[in-house]
């Protein structure tokens, strides 16, 4: 086989390879690419050769581009993953490794950047779907209990650094057994996603709405004030607008319900308490009102 055949074979193979296989040169214009790279830019290979990569991504992406090849161009290589607009609007994650090209076997002189970029977009989406499930309540779609103590664990350091006071809010709904016996688990279903959506709708974007357990949904209000009148007092205007919130008649199914619940607080800053010890406060002081209104 000579050098003419081998050559066509090589390109052959490049152009299946399922990666973007692209080479520069010293000035970091393209002089090669496979079939793949050449799809995705849109161009032929005599049309991309001596073209840059501003004519196919966003001025930020270029600059990220120029910082990596340069680097490579001095004798390095360079592995990593990262994401890039397209000029034509569309964001796509990639793994990329890149490496000099040398005109000598003594690697003293370099004439040029092999890169081969890989698209992990799929991937990566169900990465995010992963773990936006392993974070979410499947029924409300609201925090599960896994991320309510990721978020609070956060919570309680980013206080202690800054000095300022934080709330967690232990709920349970009163009455709700009586709701899934009476109309079915249909029912008590869309009341625990109704009630979910009303508390929402109390706290703040910042705040962690979650359903902890089957009625028990907690609230995590972050940065609530830096002195402990203003972080209670705050505090306490949430509570009391969830508890009118569930308090409102429930219409499910042509079927009205009304329910209550019951509340339990706990204002925390720079104490030595742990994510468990907090919601182990708030969980006792809301049976502890749930007790004083059964007695009432």
């Amino acid at each position: 086989m000579n050098i003419e055949e081998l050559s066509l074979h090589i390109k052959k193979a490049l152009d299946n390879v399922p990666s973007h296989v692209y080479i520069k040169d010293t000035n970091r214009k393209y002089i090669y690419a496979n079939k793949k790279t050449l799809t995705l830019f849109g161009c032929s290979l005599a049309e991309l050769k001596g073209q840059g990569d501003e004519l196919f991504f966003t001025e930020e992406a270029v600059k990220d581009l120029e910082s990596v090849d340069r680097y490579v161009l001095s004798g390095n290589e360079s592995n990593r993953e990262f994401v890039f607009e397209h000029s034509d609007g569309n964001t796509h994650a990639y793994i990329e490794a890149k490496t000099p090209l040398y005109a000598d076997a003594d690697n003293t002189q370099v004439i040029g950047i092999l890169g081969i970029s890989t698209d992990i977009s799929s991937q990566k989406n169900i990465e995010i779907e992963i773990r936006r499930q392993s974070n979410q309540d499947p029924l409300t779609q609201i925090a599960n209990r896994r991320f309510l103590f990721e978020q609070l664990n956060t919570s309680i350091a980013r206080g202690q650094r800054n000095h300022y006071y934080s709330a967690v809010i232990y709920l349970d709904l009163d009455d709700f057994k009586p709701v899934n016996d009476t109309y079915g688990h249909r029912v008590g279903d869309r009341v625990l996603v109704e009630a979910a959506r009303r508390l929402e709708g109390c706290t703040r974007d910042f705040d962690t709405t979650s359903r902890v357990g089957g009625d028990e949904f907690v609230l995590l209000l972050d940065n609530v004030g830096y002195t402990l009148e203003e972080a209670v007092d705050y505090s306490e205007q949430v509570r009391q607008r969830v508890m009118a919130a569930i308090a409102q008649t429930f219409s499910i199914e042509d079927k009205t319900i009304n329910i209550t619940c019951s509340s339990g607080m706990k204002v925390f800053r720079d104490e030595n308490l742990s994510a468990t010890d907090l919601l182990a406060i708030a969980d006792r002081e809301m049976y502890a009102n749930k007790a004083k209104q059964s007695e009432g």
